[in-house]
């Protein structure tokens, strides 16, 4: 038993609303306060004294584990010793009776006398006692066919379960082939689908419809007879709840085709610019971008290069989904400026699992733009990679006027593939790959 009438516990989020309601007094939390042992909660983690209930012993339990708070043990040899002096549960009523075969006197509980007629001491004198006597299960009736009237034996309790009865598999095959057999089973089948539907009422016009039991299970609100009344009901519901419906509305013009449609107040005060579909953003997304001018100093280095030449361009040119560095409009071609670290030049940064997550996240989505600008744009994009515009400038200027000149077609795309000998262009023999042409995996 528990020898402790109080004990001490601390408040805390957990505890405050039941003690609360048992009338003790909140102060603050982590505040000590004592308590009853009577209102402690099962679960405190609190030790309590406790004395043994078979050696008398004094001992200290956490309350949690007490599963019993009257009576209580401190180890499990005074549990085993406590059950072992418990007094025996109540022994069944017995007699001694004959075995109604052998004659042989066996103890048999006295229910079993009250609800059978005959006793035997084994199986084996049931079985041989039951031989030549006849059962509910093997009594036999005779009965005509369902189909062609042949009387046949049948047990007995086949014919209390069954309607119809036939005396071969081929007799029940050409019955159910027959109208009657046709007629039975389509009776047979509404009634079934008649217990699996329920009648409710149309949310919109009130009229009494039939619907699945599941389906009513599934949607215990709203019914329609149809989808007129659904789609009016819709119409009338989002009239009454919709609270952009009542407001003011200004007339826009869509940025890019000039096409008119009407916004709300704070989406007209929010937004300087508008369109009337997503196609039409993505025209103009780039345009209308804060950061319009994201050009870095080896980028600024190659539009000079490009207007010593004399060749038109424009910067962050929005082509769908992407942005190109640099595109030259009178040829349709395209540059892309390559920083060696964000990129991962493939001189500097060979071995791919060695690359960390920005930079693979970077070579991936050049690969998806170089897929998409190749696929519907039909261009392939030169590449120059920032070794070679700082420290060969010359060699960037060769490789452009030689990519204009010949339509956009060059043996290879890369700067870093190229030299200057004797002031002409000349491919290497080893030609390096960037990563995003290589298949990168996904735990990279």
């Amino acid at each position: 038993m528990i020898i402790d009438k109080v004990v001490v516990l601390k408040w805390n989020g957990n505890n405050r609303r039941i003690y609360e309601s048992l009338g003790y007094k909140y102060t603050k939390l982590n505040d000590k306060f004592t308590v009853n042992i009577e209102d402690v909660k099962p679960g405190a983690s609190v030790e309590v004294n406790i004395k043994c209930d078979y050696c008398g012993k004094n001992d200290k339990k956490n309350f949690k584990h007490l599963k019993n708070k009257e009576i209580n043990f401190c180890s499990k040899e005074c549990v085993d010793q406590y059950k072992k002096g418990r007094p025996l549960k109540e022994v069944k009523s017995v007699s001694v009776l004959p075995c109604d075969f052998c004659h042989q006197k066996f103890e048999i509980s006295n229910w079993r006398i009250q609800n059978y007629k005959h006793h035997f001491c084994s199986k084996t004198c049931a079985d041989k006692f039951r031989v030549g006597k006849k059962s509910k299960l093997n009594m036999r009736v005779i009965v005509p066919c369902h189909f062609c009237n042949t009387e046949f034996e049948i047990k007995k309790y086949r014919l209390e379960r069954y309607k119809r009865n036939f005396c071969s598999r081929d007799c029940m095959i050409k019955w159910w082939d027959s109208d009657e057999g046709k007629s039975v089973r389509e009776e047979e089948v509404i009634a079934k689908n008649k217990a699996k539907m329920i009648e409710v009422n149309c949310k919109y016009c009130t009229k009494e419809i039939i619907k699945k039991a599941y389906s009513v299970k599934r949607n215990k609100k709203n019914y329609f007879c149809d989808n007129k009344c659904h789609r009016a009901y819709m119409k009338k519901f989002n009239s009454e709840f919709n609270r952009n419906a009542n407001k003011a509305k200004f007339n826009v013009k869509c940025y890019n085709c000039n096409k008119e449609k009407q916004v709300v107040e704070s989406v007209y005060k929010k937004n300087k610019f508008f369109f009337c579909s997503h196609e039409c953003y993505q025209k103009r997304r780039i345009e209308i971008s804060d950061i319009k001018h994201t050009e870095t100093s080896i980028h600024q280095k190659i539009n000079k290069v490009l207007e010593d030449i004399g060749v038109d361009y424009k910067n962050e040119y929005g082509i769908k989904y992407y942005s190109v560095d640099i595109y030259l409009s009178k040829f349709n071609l395209i540059i892309e400026i390559m920083g060696d670290y964000w990129h991962a030049n493939p001189i500097k940064y060979p071995h791919v699992d060695k690359l960390n997550s920005v930079q693979i996240k970077d070579i991936r989505l050049d690969k998806r733009k170089q897929m998409y600008i190749q696929k519907y744009r039909g261009i392939n994009v030169l590449y120059l990679w920032e070794t070679d515009i700082k420290n060969n400038q010359e060699l960037c200027k060769n490789l452009i006027i030689e990519y204009i000149n010949n339509n956009g077609i060059l043996t290879d795309y890369h700067s870093y593939n190229y030299c200057l000998h004797e002031n002409k262009l000349k491919l290497r023999e080893n030609i390096i790959k960037p990563h995003f042409v290589k298949e990168i995996k996904s735990s990279a």
